[in-house]
């Protein structure tokens, strides 16, 4: 080897001993390549400066690197007290990385978090590694709290909610997730029971603006109650040639339970498609739509979806929606009220109270009055039933059309009322159609089956207003 350089001696006894590289040589590997090398004169240092230029790592000696051992000396004493788990993970990711440092420099292999700790065993008078159990977690990278705010906002949130959890770096984070949604997500607000300000963050399964036809009616509310609208149909509006059957009919949709093993959903979508091919016809939402055994947290945003590309083509056709008690339960799931969020999206006036609706048409001084609510009577005979709605009809003051749902029958009944007229001195008469609404839930295998109760009407009846600003009913 009279005539080989330095490098070349080196790597010779380098691949004798533990083999070419890329390798790790231990202690003693090192310790029987420099013995090697003493015959022809090249020292430790020049030894160890070959082996880097080779691609040789070297396992950190414990008792040999000064510099490394004062590194881990500091960090082990500054450890001894930590606030929490956080500041004991950065202690720690700081030594590792300052050891790396100093490796690179040395030339020697980067050690493991065990062998620190056995290197810190050999160090006498040095305090152990504390344990993170039992330590508060401590504050979170913004990296770390827009993951957890985003796992968060995917039930439905107010920032009060957002501000008790993660604070003001919370509402800060937020602000930026409206404005940046995660990919596949959009941010969706919305109310809550107490009527207060949500967000939501929702998957995307379909597309992102839903487009609905133009309506032909318009729609205003009340100043003083947002829930009591009024429905303006253009008097030019024509259905017929004929005044006798030029008629608007209005159609109460009721208790469907979309997402259902009980809904009826062959009959539904053919009331769907019967509002979408006739003109004349229109509809209102009138509770206990959406929701039930199969609207669980999994398949929630699913429901919703497919119930907005249901009501896509009629969506211009329907003049609100209410939610009844089956909405309200589905909140739990994950706290967006279903209904609520389907109307939002379809631009139809949506809420959970009852609805009071005057429908302006050919006569525009003398509306045709509804009052609609779904209601929560549990009667099971007709004449229950027929009680309830007339206690509406009474506490409303003879609108012309009340609408009650949630009992699945197919009940009209009218109610008149004899009122004095002071100006002409006679006795007016005035009817108000009373309507139990019946509904599309299937009767075979379900609880009121097994209970013996009789197989409820399905469908819906329809509300008749003639040109003559006549009002009846019709199944």
């Amino acid at each position: 080897m009279a005539n080989k350089t330095p490098r070349e001696v080196v790597a010779e006894f380098a691949a004798q001993v533990c083999g070419k590289p890329p390798k790790t040589i231990t202690p003693d590997e090192k310790t029987k390549i420099l013995e090697k090398c003493v015959r022809y004169k090249i020292g430790r240092r020049r030894v160890g400066e070959c082996l880097r230029d080779l691609g040789y790592k070297q396992e950190l000696p414990a008792r040999q690197q000064p510099q490394i051992l004062k590194m881990i000396a500091r960090a082990f004493k500054a450890a001894q007290n930590p606030k929490n788990r956080n500041e004991l993970t950065l202690l720690k990711d700081k030594l590792l990385a300052e050891i790396e440092d100093a490796t690179k420099t040395l030339g020697i292999a980067k050690p493991s978090w065990d062998h620190v700790l056995e290197i810190a065993r050999g160090i006498s008078g040095l305090p152990q590694w504390p344990r993170a159990t039992g330590l508060p977690p401590g504050p979170l990278s913004d990296d770390e709290l827009r993951k957890q705010l985003t796992d968060f906002m995917v039930r439905a949130r107010t920032e009060k909610e957002v501000k008790k959890k993660y604070g003001d770096r919370g509402l800060a984070l937020l602000a930026g997730l409206v404005q940046t949604p995660p990919a596949g997500f959009r941010m969706k607000d919305g109310r809550n029971e107490w009527q207060e300000k949500t967000l939501y963050l929702e998957q995307i399964l379909g597309k992102r603006v839903v487009k609905v036809g133009k309506r032909v009616f318009e729609i205003r509310h009340s100043e003083n109650d947002i829930d009591y609208v009024s429905v303006i149909f253009p008097q030019s509006l024509d259905f017929a040639d004929s005044p006798e059957d030029n008629q608007i009919r209005i159609l109460p949709i009721d208790t469907v339970w979309y997402g259902d093993h009980g809904c009826d959903l062959e009959r539904f979508k053919e009331y769907l498609l019967y509002i979408e091919r006739k003109p004349y016809v229109f509809a209102f939402l009138n509770g206990d739509i959406i929701g039930g055994s199969d609207y669980t947290k999994d398949t929630a945003v699913l429901r919703r979806a497919e119930l907005k590309e249901l009501l896509k083509p009629v969506a211009h056709k329907i003049l609100w929606a209410q939610s009844g008690p089956l909405e309200r339960r589905m909140r739990r799931v994950d706290g967006i009220e279903p209904l609520a969020d389907v109307c939002n999206d379809l631009k139809i006036h949506h809420t959970d109270r009852p609805v009071g609706a005057d429908v302006y048409w050919k006569i525009p001084t003398k509306p045709i009055e509804f009052v609609a609510l779904h209601g929560r009577s549990q009667a099971r005979k007709d004449g229950s039933k027929v009680n309830a709605l007339q206690d509406i009809v009474v506490g409303n003051n003879f609108p012309h059309f009340v609408v009650l749902g949630h009992l699945q029958e197919g009940i009209t009944k009218s109610f008149t009322v004899r009122r004095r007229d002071p100006v002409n001195l006679t006795i007016l008469e005035h009817t108000t159609i009373g309507i139990v609404c019946p509904g599309f839930r299937k009767h075979r295998g379900s609880d009121a089956e097994k209970k013996g109760y009789p197989s409820p009407a399905m469908g819906t009846v329809g509300c008749l207003i003639g040109a003559d600003n006549s009002h009846k009913a019709a199944s």
